[in-house]
């Protein structure tokens, strides 16, 4: 008799504050794992360059890199999105360590198992740094799913 528990990995979707794109609905995909935790509000900190556009924010005893994905690969926002939340992130760096960051969004994180039936997408429509995505694919129920490469945008920042 087998008697080991199977972990089934899970997943969070978090629906993208933006329109559809080529009749896709899009979300961002990080595993649970990842996710340290959940802001409803954070402590803007100045950057540590004069040249970065990006936002950093302190948590805990860090100041940590705030990243907006929806404007990263430049897709347009919807200006009537509800409260901004943030989410904590641990990175695992292509180095090997951890690293973490603050991932700004507008929608609910959806957790599910990382059982559904999934395409590998043809086109993402990013706008821009589309090499900052690790992959992309499709539900069946019209849902277009990117996996960021946050390591990667981190590095840039650095």
């Amino acid at each position: 008799m087998n008697t080991s528990i199977r972990n089934e990995l899970e997943v969070a979707l978090i629906p993208a504050n933006t329109e559809q794109i080529d009749g896709w609905n899009l979300n961002w995909l990080i595993s649970k794992s990842q996710v340290e935790y959940i802001l409803h509000d954070i402590a803007s900190i100045p950057s540590v360059r004069n040249d970065s556009q990006l936002q950093r924010a302190q948590y805990q005893d860090e100041a940590l890199p705030v990243f907006n994905l929806e404007k990263h690969f430049g897709l347009q926002e919807n200006p009537d999105a509800p409260n901004l939340k943030y989410v904590v992130v641990k990175v695992p760096l292509h180095s090997g360590g951890i690293s973490k960051a603050v991932i700004r969004l507008t929608n609910s994180i959806r957790i599910r198992k990382l059982t559904f039936n999934s395409t590998l997408a043809q086109a993402t429509g990013l706008q821009k740094n589309e090499d900052d995505i690790l992959g992309a694919f499709t539900l069946s129920d019209n849902q277009l799913v990117i996996v960021p490469d946050i390591a990667a945008m981190l590095l840039k920042e650095l």
